[in-house]
């Protein structure tokens, strides 16, 4: 019979947050030929924080980055730089 394990895991400081996100997003960046600078990505985590409180992070935050990247993509709006 095999061993059941709980594993419980700290939530990631902002840094941690920073570096997986930035990571992350580099196909998104590469795919829709877009740049998304460290101020962006900082943003992001606060906001997301702040009012995505529902999902955990980082998932919250490349949510919101795909969503952005569609309403730039649909409406043709310039959102990040």
């Amino acid at each position: 019979m095999g061993y059941v394990e709980i594993v419980k895991l700290e939530k990631a400081d902002d840094d941690t947050l920073f570096k997986m996100i930035r990571e992350s997003i580099k196909t998104y960046q590469e795919h829709h030929k877009i740049q998304i600078d460290d101020e962006t990505i900082l943003i992001l985590i606060r906001l997301s924080k702040s009012y995505l409180k529902e999902k955990s992070l980082p998932e919250s935050d490349i949510n919101l980055i795909e969503h952005t990247i569609g309403l730039k993509r649909s409406s043709n709006f310039y959102l990040i730089s």
